[in-house]
């Protein structure tokens, strides 16, 4: 396998009259050393756009052009205009990737379906096999392309003000959401690549990467009764549970504690912090209108275990919450409301003993 050539995509921007003059460049990760390879040659940046959003992020510029970068492993420059909606300090940039796959056919090997005949199987031993429809057995089991691409360092300028700098970390060399390795649209926040499932293209617009019938979906959820009865909803996630550092025996142990007094929810990466923009994303619970929304959560430190749901549905039947238990912002806590999605609001050993302590707040 190559090695990654040193790539830095320098484009500046050439602006006619009442045009902002901006400068973007962008270099692959050099923090990975030997896990970071050069990109694979199917993978191509088509184009990029610049965002500018006021304080109520809603779209007040946007530029798009072509770019044109195949495989990453070389230089690439462009150039277009962009004319900005003044310099108000509230105003934010943003940058987004329009990636390619330059073969979607069968015979690439990266594999792609668009009819219902070509839903897939999994078999374990050996990666993905023929559908159902496709009794061929010459699939390559390859599912994603060689070498994805990993951008490290990020700098965009206006009128030489810098808008945007991502520096370069080692940490992104083991986060999946920092690596590019599909076709689609990616837009830079909260310092990973996020797949949008639509571009904006009205101005004003709000920038999400979300789809936008996710909000009329949660209003449907807020507002629908069945039968005359109001129903409840509740955010249902778990977080996932701080086993670093933990025994083997005693993490099985733990695992089989929670598993065993509740009915245990999908999890989520931020069920644990309803503040952050992806909390959204969470899965809700329906439940009759007199039951609660429950939020059990464990904080210690800088780390914390969280569990969302339906009260009634929470719990494993012959157990109950104790009486004792209270609505806390530190410590085991758990706390409970009667209104839709109303449940938003150390070292590995300690806060272990914080979930034991959880699990136990239920009576058999």
């Amino acid at each position: 396998m190559e090695m990654y050539y040193a790539v830095v995509l320098i484009a500046t921007l050439v602006v006619s009259s009442g045009a902002s003059s901006v400068q973007y460049t962008l270099k692959p990760e050099t923090q990975c050393g030997k896990l970071h390879t050069a990109g694979d040659d199917n993978l191509v940046i088509d184009s990029i756009s610049l965002i500018q959003t006021d304080e109520n992020n809603r779209i007040a510029a946007q530029t798009t052009a072509p770019f044109a970068c195949q495989s990453f492993s070389k230089a690439c420059s462009g150039s277009f205009e962009m004319k900005t909606s003044g310099s108000n300090k509230n105003n934010i940039y943003h940058i987004i990737l329009h990636v390619r796959l330059l073969r979607l056919t069968k015979e690439t090997g990266y594999w792609y379906y668009y009819f219902p005949e070509g839903n897939m199987f999994w078999n374990g031993g050996n990666g993905r096999k023929a559908s159902k429809w496709d009794k061929s057995k010459s699939f390559d089991n390859k599912l994603y392309n060689k070498n994805p691409f990993l951008i490290g360092e990020v700098t965009v300028t206006v009128d030489g003000k810098t808008v945007i700098s991502r520096k370069a970390k080692q940490e992104r060399c083991f986060d999946s959401y920092s690596w590019i390795a599909d076709h689609g649209i990616y837009l830079l926040k909260d310092d990973k690549w996020k797949t949008m499932y639509y571009y904006p293209r009205e101005v004003p617009q709000i920038l999400s990467h979300y789809v936008p019938m996710m909000t009329l979906f949660r209003c449907v959820i807020l507002l629908s009764t069945l039968n005359g009865a109001r129903m409840l909803s509740c955010y249902h996630c778990i977080s996932q549970l701080p086993l670093e550092g933990v025994e083997d025996d005693a993490r099985l142990a733990l695992k089989q504690l929670v598993f065993q007094r509740y009915n245990v929810p999908p999890s989520h990466e931020y069920c644990d912090d309803s503040k952050a923009y992806d909390f959204l994303s969470a899965e809700t619970q329906t439940c009759d209108d007199t039951d609660q929304c429950i939020k059990i959560s464990i904080f210690q430190k800088e780390l914390s275990f969280v569990m969302r749901g339906c009260r009634s549905k929470l719990l494993r039947s012959s157990y109950y919450l104790s009486k004792d238990a209270q609505c806390t912002n530190s410590g085991a806590s758990q706390c409970l409301c009667d209104e839709n999605l109303c449940n938003i609001s150390g070292n590995a050993h300690t806060i272990l003993i914080y979930i034991i302590c959880i699990a136990f707040m239920l009576i058999v």
